[in-house]
C-alpha cells in the first residue's frame, strides 16, 4: 500500500483525501487547517522528537510510535476522533520515551479498540484536562503487548452507543471513569475465561438517568 514520509512535518491547508490503506509517518508537525480524509489509512507519529498535533478533527488509525533514552512528549491541540484504533508504543531502553499530554482541556474519542506496546517503561496517558471517550458502535478492547503498562491518567468516558469495552490487560485508571448507562465495562476479553484486574482512581456508574 501506499505510504508518504514527511521528515519535517505535515501542513494541511486545502482538503487531502487518503487513498485506501496508505500509511502517512510524520517526522515533526501535524497542523490542519483544512479537511483530512482519513480514508482506511494509519497516521503513524514516528522517530525520536517531541509532537504538536492540531488535529482537524478526525484520524482513522493513529499510531504514536517513540524509542530510545529521551522523554519526548507528544501534545494534543484540539479534540479530534480516531475512527480505528489507537496504538501506543515505547520501545525504549528503560525510560519513559513517550508522554502525551493535553493543550488546555481536550476529548480524544475512540471508537476502535486501544494498544500498548511498552518494551522497558511505561507511558503516561493525559492528565485531568484529557479526556478519552469510547464511543464505538461495537466492542472495543483496551490491551498492552509487552510486560509494562499504559497508565491512563486522562479521564475515561465510557459512552457507546452499542457494543462493550473489554479489558485484554490489567490496566491503571488513575483519572476519573465514568460508565455511563447502557454500557458495560467487561474485565474479560473472552467470557470470563481470563479476567483482568483494573485500579480505578476514580469511577462513576450510571445505572440510569
Amino acid at each position: 500500500f501506499p505510504s508518504h514520509d514527511s521528515p519535517t512535518g505535515i501542513l494541511i491547508n486545502g482538503t487531502w483525501t487518503a487513498t485506501g490503506i496508505e500509511e502517512i509517518v510524520d517526522n515533526g508537525t501535524w497542523t490542519n487547517w483544512g479537511v483530512f480524509n482519513p480514508a482506511s489509512g494509519t497516521v503513524i507519529f514516528t522517530v525520536n522528537m517531541s509532537h504538536t498535533i492540531v488535529s482537524g478533527g478526525l484520524f482513522h488509525n493513529l499510531r504514536m510510535d517513540k524509542a530510545g533514552s529521551t522523554a519526548w512528549t507528544v501534545t494534543l491541540a484540539d479534540d479530534f476522533t480516531v475512527s480505528g484504533d489507537m496504538t501506543l508504543v515505547n520501545t525504549s531502553n528503560g525510560n519513559r520515551a513517550l508522554t502525551i499530554v493535553p493543550s488546555g482541556t481536550r476529548v480524544v474519542s475512540l471508537e476502535g479498540n486501544l494498544t500498548s506496546n511498552i518494551t522497558y517503561s511505561w507511558i503516561p496517558f493525559g492528565d485531568a484536562n484529557l479526556t478519552l471517550k469510547f464511543n464505538g458502535s461495537s466492542d472495543q478492547t483496551m490491551s498492552h503487548l509487552a510486560n509494562n503498562a499504559l497508565t491512563i491518567f486522562s479521564n475515561v468516558n465510557i459512552d457507546k452507543p452499542g457494543g462493550v469495552v473489554k479489558l485484554g490487560s490489567d490496566y491503571g485508571l488513575y483519572g476519573t471513569t465514568t460508565i455511563n448507562p447502557g454500557n458495560t465495562f467487561d474485565l474479560s476479553p473472552d467470557g470470563g475465561v481470563t479476567v483482568y484486574v483494573p485500579s480505578f482512581q476514580g469511577l462513576t456508574y450510571r445505572d440510569w438517568e
